[in-house]
């Protein structure tokens, strides 16, 4: 089971925290989805998500494509 992160808003931090939840989370290997758009729509339980990512090279972060299935 993968469990990883996923909110409908900007970032999950405020810039003046140092970023504390961006640090965490990567430094456990873990990935953030922000702005996931009508991920509430999803079960709570039982759901999957697909994250189909853009292939660039050199960045932090990237446009994905967040694909629910239930």
């Amino acid at each position: 089971m993968y469990i990883r992160f996923g909110i409908d808003t900007l970032s999950p931090d405020r810039p003046e925290n140092d970023f504390i939840v961006h640090q965490l989370m990567l430094e456990n290997k873990k990935y953030i989805v922000e702005n996931a758009f009508n991920a509430t729509r999803l079960p709570a339980l039982g759901a999957y998500s697909m994250i189909l990512l853009m292939k660039i090279a050199d960045l932090t972060e990237a446009p994905v494509r967040l694909i629910g299935l239930y």
